[in-house]
């Protein structure tokens, strides 16, 4: 078999497109995320796609990832214009990061 034979998807995609690889493997990753989202929530992907509902790629990416239940408030919160998807991941991410209190425990040892 000729090398040109064996060429992955990818390759031929970029090829055709005049691409890295690595273009067409983050595409790939963010239309998977954009599914994500739309089967999860049920937003319209135009929305996402086009810029109606102000996201990067990233924060779509890093949405697409979290708990369902999460991206379905944080959907309905951009779709009523409260917020924006870069702020709700943020809150969540500095909940994330506040540190328990230590849990402080008494306790008495009887000698006998």
């Amino acid at each position: 078999m000729h090398n040109a034979q064996l060429k992955s998807t990818v390759q031929k995609i970029a090829e055709q497109n005049k691409v890295n690889p690595s273009t067409v493997q983050r595409a790939e990753k963010y239309a998977e995320a954009v599914d994500t989202i739309v089967s999860n929530t049920g937003v319209n992907p135009f929305q996402l796609i086009t810029g109606e509902i102000k996201a990067d790629k990233k924060d779509i990416e890093r949405l697409a990832k979290k708990p369902v239940e999460i991206q379905k408030k944080i959907i309905e919160k951009v779709e009523r214009k409260e917020t924006n998807i870069k702020k709700e991941l943020k809150k969540i991410k500095d909940k994330e990061k506040v540190i328990p209190e230590p849990v402080h425990v008494n306790f008495v040892i009887f000698v006998i």
